[in-house]
This record gives structure tokens, sequence and C-alpha cells, in this order.
């Protein structure tokens, strides 16, 4: 036997277990591993395992003695290198067979070239058309250490990293898209703003102010006008979402289950300078991943346990009976009271849930959808037209996206196109998605992974 170095996430939180400390690597009787402070809070709010679903409460709980190091069975390795072996000669057999294959491809490759410069004016004619009227990729970039983007009033803002710093790129949508006209985006500026990865961008009501939060601890207010930054508001956590309530209050989701709260003007009824803001406890242990506004007064707080209402009014959450379920990710339609939460419920798997907000102010579960794959901090995205709910989901299995329509059940939109153009272009997962309506027939699909940006063009008539 010998030991190697590992890494146990906490399915729970998505980070690292430790050694020791509030996040010490701890288990059931089930077996199930996971940070201390995030089990703890998980049994409290609900007594069983939140991988398994076993019943269990805080007394089945036990810490473990750990360095950082597993067994590792010699056996197993000689059993693998075996295997490797045996594959490695197999692959072999299959080179040698696909010579012979290639061979024979080339020798009826002649008889059919007449065939085919004979339609080929057909074939590229109809190509055009396919890709111009049913389904295209209209703009594509390359990006470093990007995750969030947002499209508000023509504007594309997309969080990516020159240099040292992390910041914003601004693009301006220069025409639209029809029939005839080519989707095109101008790069105008790039705005660096803080230290640290932007993990959200978030526009005021009045698209006036962007605001981004970071893992540096700090809020940027960007003037939409001048584009230029307006306030740096500091706290004491890293942060990880953001959202506004208003044209001035800003809040935002950091670290041990902490809520930032900050008014951008000068005399603000939260006692709060444009400079400064307050924390406050929603729950102990993991993240808030996640805030969106239910209305000017209130915001819905998300961690990996449980989610929260927060009332602006009073600066306290509101009671308990008015939770819901935990989760990583929301996404929302203010125009139709739609939400989206994403959770992960089993390892490297999750679910999506849909709420919609009834008049009684909170929001009401209406479905759930399973995720195969789940594991990134992937956003999705949610739109009503035509009182159609359109979906779009990251699909971490193959780097890119899939969309759903209410009317279609669970036919992917994309999935019959997306063999038309390269998946292989996001290297890595998705983290972001945007749909937005540009005409009665077409949708506009943005996409975000962490080296590319890629704009999708569908036609649903």
């Amino acid at each position: 036997m010998s030991e190697s170095q590992a890494m146990v996430q906490c399915p729970i939180c998505l980070s690292s277990i430790g050694s020791e400390g509030d996040h010490q690597i701890c288990t059931l009787k089930c077996g199930h591993l996971f940070g201390y402070i995030c089990l703890i809070q998980c049994l409290e709010n609900k007594p069983e395992c939140p991988v398994c679903r076993r019943k269990a409460t805080g007394k089945d709980v036990v810490q473990l003695v750990w360095d950082k190091k597993l067994p590792v069975d010699s056996m197993a390795f000689d059993q693998l290198n075996n295997e490797k072996e045996q594959l490695l000669l197999k692959q072999q057999e299959l080179v040698t067979q696909l010579k012979k294959v290639n061979k024979e491809l080339s020798l009826t490759k002649d008889n059919l070239t007449h065939a085919l410069n004979l339609s080929s004016s057909f074939s590229s004619q109809n190509a055009k058309k396919f890709h111009s009227k049913l389904a295209s990729v209209v703009y594509e970039r390359k990006v470093v250490d990007s995750f969030r983007l947002l499209v508000v009033n023509n504007q594309l803002l997309v969080s990516e990293k020159t240099g040292n710093k992390y910041g914003i790129q601004f693009s301006s949508l220069l025409s639209t898209y029809s029939s005839s006209q080519h989707l095109s985006f101008k790069q105008s500026s790039f705005l660096a703003l803080h230290d640290a990865q932007i993990r959200d961008i978030s526009s005021s009501t009045d698209f006036s102010n962007i605001a981004t939060a970071s893992l540096d601890k700090s809020i940027a207010i960007i003037n939409n006008r001048s584009l230029q930054i307006s306030q740096r508001i500091n706290s004491s956590i890293p942060l990880w979402s953001c959202c506004w309530t208003s044209n001035s209050v800003v809040a935002a989701g950091g670290n041990q289950g902490k809520l930032f709260i900050c008014d951008i003007r000068d005399n603000s009824h939260l006692n709060m300078s444009g400079s400064t803001g307050k924390e406050y406890q929603i729950a102990q242990g993991p993240p808030i991943f996640s805030v969106a506004p239910i209305d000017t007064n209130r915001i819905l707080c998300v961690s990996p346990i449980l989610g929260r209402y927060f009332d602006l009014r009073n600066l306290k959450l509101e009671p308990n009976t008015q939770k819901i379920a935990g989760g990583h990710l929301v996404s929302f339609c203010k125009e139709s009271g739609n939400y989206l939460v994403l959770s992960r419920n089993q390892q490297n798997g999750g679910a999506a849930t849909y709420y919609s907000l009834k008049s009684d102010g909170y929001l009401h579960e209406t479905k759930t959808k399973e995720i195969k794959y789940f594991s990134t901090m992937a956003r999705p995205s949610i739109l009503l037209a035509d009182s159609v709910l359109y979906t779009t989901l990251p699909d971490e299995e193959i780097n890119d996206f899939s969309i759903f329509a209410s009317n279609r059940g669970d036919e992917d939109l994309w999935g019959k196109w997306r063999g038309n153009f390269p998946i292989s272009a996001h290297s890595s997962p998705v983290l972001d998605v945007h749909t937005m309506r540009c005409s009665s027939t077409q949708l506009m699909v943005f996409s975000l992974s962490s080296s590319l940006l890629r704009v999708n063009m569908l036609n649903m008539s």
C-alpha cells in the first residue's frame, strides 16, 4: 500500500473539505463525506443525508482525523496497467483497420468527385440559406478566464481578464438581425475593475448603472453612459453574486452565508454612505451563491442549504415558514415572474426547479427537471415569449447548451442543429447563457465559457 495526496469535495458547497476547522471532514452512517458546518446546517434544515436521503441527525455526525492522504492499493495499479496494455493493443488493431478503410475510401473518392462538382453550386446555395434562416453562429471570439455576461440596452458585457486585471469588455450591437441583415458587434472598450475574478454582473432597474461582484471582496459601480467606474464598495468577504432591487440599492451574496447590502446614494434610508455597506448573516456555512430581487423591498438569497427572503424595510430575514429549497444558481424573468433554481442533488448531477411568483408575494414551485451533469457554477436562462417559457441550460457533457420550450416537452430545440456547428469550440463547460427574443420567430442565445464567447441564432418558426 502507498499514499497519495487527495482533494475531497464537499457535495453541499462544492469546495474542498479540510482536515480541521469549521469545514473539517466528517461523515454519516451511510459513509458519505462532507464539510462539518455544511452538514450540520443541512441536518438542521432536513434530517437526512444530502446525498442518499437516508435519515440522519446531528448525533450521527462523526468528525474524522485526516492528513489529506488516501491509501492507494498497488495491486489495483497493477491491474490498471494490465488493462492499459490490453487497450493499447486494441488501439493498434483499430489503427490498422482504420488505415485499411481509408485506403478503400480513397479509391472511391475520385468516382464521387464528378457528381459532387455537379451539385456543389446547388448545395452551397441551400447551405447558406439553411444557416442564415434556421440556425447559425453569428458571432464568436476568444476570452480569458470569463465567468458571467450581461445583455442590456443593445450592449453586451462580458467579464474577462486582461493582463493581471479582471474587468468588463463592452460591445455594442450594431445592427438588427433579419433575413437580409446580419448581426455584428463592435468592441468599444475594456474597463479594468478588480484584482480577482468577477463572479456576477447586474444592471440597475433604469439601466443607468452596472454592478460587478468579485472575489476580491468588492463591488464596482459603473456609469453606463460614461463606461467609467463611479464607486467602489468594499466588504470583508469574497462576493459571489449581485443584484439591484432599485436604482440605488445593490445586494451581494458572499462567503460564510452572508448577504452584503449597499446603497449608492449619500442619504440612504438604509443608513449607509455611498462607499460602505452592511453584512447580514443569512445562513451558516456555504456562500450565498445567488441573489435575485423579488420586488423593490425583498431579495431571494440562495445557498446550497436553503433559500431565504430578506426584507430591506426592516433589514432582516422573513420567517422560516417562507423558505424554499437550497440551490447554487438562480435565474429569473422579471416580466413573467418566473424563477429557475439550479441545485446539485448528487455527485456530478443536479436538478432545475421552476418557481412562479404568485399574488401573495412568494415563489411557488411548479415543476422540476433532472440535470445529468452539474458540477460547475453554470447559470441558466429563462424567457417568456408568446406564453411559451424558453429554458436554456448549460450542458456540461458536451460543453454546449440545450434549449427547451414549455410547449415542446423534453425536446432540445438546439439539438437538431448542434451537429452543424463545431461543439468543440467551447473547450470548457459553458458557464453562463442568456436568451433573448430578436423577432417574432427568432431567438438569440449568448453562451460563455471561460475561454469562448459565442452568439447563436435560432429560428422558431
